[in-house]
């Protein structure tokens, strides 16, 4: 497997610690880009980025400045934006119905006789709960409920 970006930039960092260094990539995934950005990256741009602009990056670097093309820099305050809510805002209500009634400690078939689904499109709902969320089981999404504090009104 290859070196991430983060380890490349703080390589040459090491080696030469006066360097101001710019990301040029084809990839704008937004954990490739704060991976640079954590490593030190002082610009973030795609690869297909004019000359003149390079040009204006570069004498804004020499200067203090920093630079990230406009899709990278969307990604990023999308990533904070996002971060910052709670994940269960991003829940739809039948979804938030089913982590109410996990969190009253029902079972899955229970949940589908309460809400008048059947028993797989309870798991449907879960799978979708579990990837937005960001977790694995039933127990994980009690705990995240717990932990954001936060009650869910319907």
């Amino acid at each position: 497997m290859g070196k991430t970006a983060g380890h490349r930039i703080r390589t040459v960092q090491q080696q030469l610690p006066n360097s101001a260094i710019i990301v040029f990539s084809a990839v704008e995934y937004t954990n490739v880009i704060l991976d640079a950005l954590r490593a030190g990256a002082l610009g973030y741009l795609h690869i297909n980025t004019s000359h003149s602009q390079i040009k204006e990056v570069i004498v804004q670097g020499v200067a203090g400045g920093a630079f990230m093309s406009s899709a990278a820099a969307r990604k990023i305050t999308d990533y904070f934006r996002l971060k910052e809510q709670p994940a269960l805002y991003a829940l739809t209500n039948r979804e938030k119905e089913i982590v109410t009634c996990l969190t009253e400690g029902l079972s899955y078939k229970l949940i589908a006789l309460d809400l008048g689904l059947s028993i797989d499109t309870v798991r449907f709902h879960l799978r979708n709960i579990y990837k937005k969320l960001q977790v694995k089981s039933k127990a994980e999404v009690i705990a995240k409920v717990l932990k954001q504090e936060l009650l869910i009104r319907l």
